[in-house]
């Protein structure tokens, strides 16, 4: 039986190089990917009678979202019950036992859930530079 960790994704393999030894390094249960989100927004924060008490541009707050992208141990099998979604009760588990690592990543990452995502990847490609193809570049 392999004892090694279990690796869930399906993204560049040097992004998830960096994602496994940090996971490797802190000897978690799990670790994923925790990205930047591209979003234009100003989050507010406001009082229990509606009185605002901050209000930050997106890009300026420390707000990560799941990128989906994951690497486990098997130990995880010991955390996800039946019918359960990875995501909602076993990652809280794994937060309990302090056993989950957020990945920070910084580099290029872009969701492709709409067809609107679709079209901005699209317009990256045909652009001549896209971000992906790093081994043109010659750079990691």
């Amino acid at each position: 039986m392999h004892t090694g960790p279990v690796v869930i994704t399906g993204c560049n393999a040097r992004l998830v190089a960096g994602m496994f030894d940090a996971h490797r390094s802190e000897r978690k249960v799990g670790a994923f990917l925790c990205i930047r989100p591209s979003l234009s927004y100003h989050f507010v924060r406001t009082r229990a009678d509606g009185t605002v008490v901050e209000l930050e541009e997106s890009d300026k707050i420390e707000l990560r979202v799941n990128g989906g992208y994951f690497v486990f141990r098997k130990e995880i099998f010991d955390y996800v019950g039946d019918g359960e979604d990875l995501v909602a009760e076993p990652f809280h588990r794994l937060i309990r036992g302090g056993q989950l690592l957020g990945y920070r990543y910084d580099g290029f990452w872009k969701n492709m859930d709409t067809f609107k995502d679709k079209q901005a990847l699209d317009d990256l490609c045909t652009s001549g530079t896209p971000p992906w193809e790093v081994w043109k570049r010659g750079r990691p």
